[in-house]
């Protein structure tokens, strides 16, 4: 005779499901979009505006959006990078690199400006290629690998210029046009490089949420053994972002030309500390595999609007440097509190 369960099993009431707290629920809408940024930026903006004489005109406006812009487009290999949980410290090195090349091939060597281009994102490429390759094949933290290359960089275009001093580029007039802030798309006011830094971030958020490689940025990220075991060949994950941070970062370098003019040697020094300040203060973790491309976006308005702060206070170099150390710090920080993503799945 089969065993009845007791009678007070079927009236017993089953255990609630726990619902995730509201604080949960936030970090999980905040992870995907940049609430907490937005705010911050519009805040700024508010002090901008009553601190900054001027700051509300189209001129100001369109100086920031621009500078932000090439900021924006620097930080996209970045972004990709640290989302993999490393870091590339050959960014300055690669935007010097691809200014002073494309400013000798142009004015010395008189290439045509697309070839030139072209030659000059390959290496890029190729460049960060090597760094993602190696740091991953023989298990080096990337940033020591990044930071060896990137100083091979700086040497070998130091010695191929035989100069370490601003090169005359004569750059075409559209690019010229694209990267200035008095350019205009289509006879409207507006930089193009600030159109195709939208559509860039469109395209970038498509790649990492829609895509089978972004999926798997963010697999390898979050843990790497079990991106392994569930097939994903890490080690081209990993070369193929790297590369991709070298080609952003040389194309960076070359829009640079078209906005100063010449190829300057010490041009990319400022964007080591400004990428990474526009990925962190975006929200994407260091911890990999959190954060987005829209979050590093964003970022690069904040650390452009701050800069802006900064100096039309009269805040010293040596002053906005430590005001931009505190910021990074703290969030840095913040960030770390948090377990990291392997740990909560």
């Amino acid at each position: 005779m089969t065993d009845l369960p007791p009678d007070n099993a079927l009236t017993e009431a089953p255990t609630p499901v726990a619902r995730p707290s509201w604080r949960s629920s936030l970090a999980q809408v905040q992870n995907q979009f940049p609430i907490l940024q937005t705010f911050i930026l519009v805040a700024l903006v508010a002090i901008a505006s009553v601190t900054i004489d001027g700051f509300t005109q189209i001129g100001s406006v369109r100086s920031t959006l621009l500078l932000a812009s090439i900021l924006g487009v620097g930080a996209v290999g970045q972004t990709l990078v640290v989302l993999l949980g490393g870091i590339d410290l050959s960014v300055p090195a690669i935007i010097s690199a691809a200014n002073l090349f494309l400013s000798e091939l142009l004015a010395k060597f008189h290439w045509p400006v697309v070839p030139a281009i072209a030659v000059i994102l390959v290496l890029g490429f190729a460049v960060g290629a090597l760094s993602g390759y190696v740091s991953h094949r023989f298990s080096v933290q990337p940033l020591i690998v990044t930071l060896g290359v990137g100083a091979v960089v700086s040497g070998v275009v130091i010695w191929l210029t035989s100069s370490s001093a601003n090169l005359p580029a004569n750059p075409p007039g559209w690019l010229t046009n694209f990267s200035s802030a008095g350019g205009q798309t289509f006879n409207v006011g507006i930089p193009p490089i600030v159109i195709f830094w939208v559509v860039l971030a469109v395209v970038m958020h498509l790649v990492l949420r829609r895509t089978v490689f972004g999926r798997r940025i963010y697999f390898t990220g979050a843990n790497p053994v079990a991106a392994r075991l569930a097939h994903v060949n890490t080690l081209r994950v990993w070369t193929i972002t790297f590369a991709v941070s070298g080609a952003f970062a040389a194309l960076t370098g070359m829009i640079l030309v078209g906005f100063s003019g010449s190829g300057d040697p010490s041009i990319g020094d400022e964007y080591l500390f400004t990428t990474l300040a526009a990925v962190i203060v975006g929200g994407t973790s260091f911890r990999g595999a959190r954060g987005s491309y829209w979050h590093t976006a964003m970022g690069a308005l904040i650390v452009t609007v701050l800069t802006t702060i900064l100096i039309g206070n009269g805040l010293s170099s040596a002053g906005e440097q430590i005001a931009y150390g505190i910021v990074v710090f703290l969030l840095a920080g913040a960030y770390g509190r948090d377990r990291m993503v392997r740990d909560r799945i």
